[in-house]
């Protein structure tokens, strides 16, 4: 989905996306997305029943775009063997495909702002920025001790320390504050600096 939606259902959803996030999820009507479509707030419900199933929606669009984005857990597993560590570590990171990035960002904006009212927007959090974050690193973590790659650690505290950098630069970068793809970056590298390789893999 783009800012160039076609068909009305589309153009409903990337609209009401757009002013749940900068306007606040409960501060914005049917009425008032109708009214920024140009379309009868009644034909909205040709297309979704009510407010919370248009958020519904917009949060399985989310997850099923992060589902699609994520590299294969067997191909990150395969690539323990062989690839420096440090590099393992930073696969886990993806990115969305770039016609779903806007509203992608709309929609978290909206799971961050409403996360101590709705527990769908924690589910969505806990399961796109968080859980698989610490299992990925924690999986990975412990195979290449298991492959002798890396030097013995706690997995578990460095998998949640990860977890934590993946969620608060998260929502920094969703919010007015920002966190530029140098940053993030450099981040990553810091913590992936704790891990130290044994003498039989790169770094």
């Amino acid at each position: 989905m783009t800012t160039k939606a076609t068909n009305a259902k589309d153009k409903i959803f990337f609209v009401a996306a757009k002013m749940f996030a900068e306007q606040g999820y409960n501060n914005v009507s049917l009425r008032q997305i109708a009214a920024e479509v140009g379309i009868k707030a009644a034909s909205i419900y040709y297309h979704y029943l009510s407010k919370e199933d248009m958020l519904k929606a917009m949060y399985d669009f989310h997850t099923h775009h992060h589902n699609l984005a994520r590299p294969k857990i067997e191909d990150l597993l395969e690539s323990a063997k062989t690839q420096p560590p440090k590099q393992v570590l930073m696969s886990i990171n993806y990115h969305v495909a770039q016609e779903a990035a806007e509203v992608m960002t709309y929609i978290l904006r909206i799971a961050l702002q409403d996360v101590f009212n709705n527990s769908e927007s924690v589910r969505l959090i806990r399961a796109n920025t968080m859980d698989y974050s610490y299992a990925t690193t924690k999986l990975l973590l412990d195979r290449m001790i298991e492959l002798k790659r890396i030097q013995p650690l706690d997995t578990n505290a460095f998998a949640k320390l990860s977890m934590y950098y993946a969620f608060g630069a998260a929502a920094l970068d969703k919010s007015a504050l920002g966190v530029t793809l140098q940053e993030w970056t450099a981040g990553l590298e810091l913590l992936n600096s704790l891990i130290i390789p044994t003498t039989n893999a790169k770094t």
